[in-house]
């Protein structure tokens, strides 16, 4: 085979598993705003200790940023699609954070039994079905999970929502749900 043969065959390769990697995810990449990390960061209130698990990371924008904000927990971010994995695992080294890792794992492959707290942009129907139910088996009563505009209906346990934080024309809720 030729290099040029090699090439072809490798960025086919590359685009089949990109494109196969996108049928199980549960929402579309769409990276959270920067004006609304500041809002996370916050409403996170993350101790000494505590671990952060972000769903579906992306690029890694959450991930980070909470790493710089609390350099003592652990924030673990976890992504499927293998380009924004890599692209994410590069700038999570570039960051330089120690606490901070980012795994290419399918998120119901993953225990969540150690979170303090889960941060999830999940689509209305993917949380109401499959996350919600690992969400109740998984996490302990004091777990939090963060939950950026999309929400879950019928949760059991308390229910908190931040909106229009950013500007009064902001619409977007992010919603914290406790057991």
């Amino acid at each position: 085979m030729s290099i040029e043969q090699l090439i072809w065959l490798g960025l086919f390769l590359l685009t089949f598993v990109t494109l196969i990697s996108f049928i199980w995810v549960f929402a579309p990449y769409f990276p959270t705003r920067k004006g609304h990390l500041e809002l996370i960061k916050k409403v996170a209130a993350l101790k000494d200790g505590d671990t952060f698990y972000e769903l579906g990371c992306g690029d890694a924008r959450v991930s980070i940023a909470l790493a710089k904000a609390y350099p003592k927990a652990n924030i673990i971010g976890l992504e499927m699609a293998g380009p924004l994995f890599f692209y994410a695992w590069t700038k999570a080294k570039l960051s330089g954070c120690k606490n901070l890792k980012i795994k290419w794992k399918n998120i119901f492959w993953q225990s969540l039994k150690d979170a303090d707290s889960v941060y999830v942009f999940g689509m209305t129907e993917s949380l109401n079905k499959k996350l919600k139910e690992k969400f109740l088996a998984e996490l302990r009563p004091s777990a939090r999970i963060i939950s950026y505009v999309f929400t879950m209906k019928q949760w059991p346990g308390e229910t908190e929502t931040f909106m229009g934080e950013i500007s009064d024309k902001d619409e977007t809720k992010i919603t914290i749900y406790t057991l």
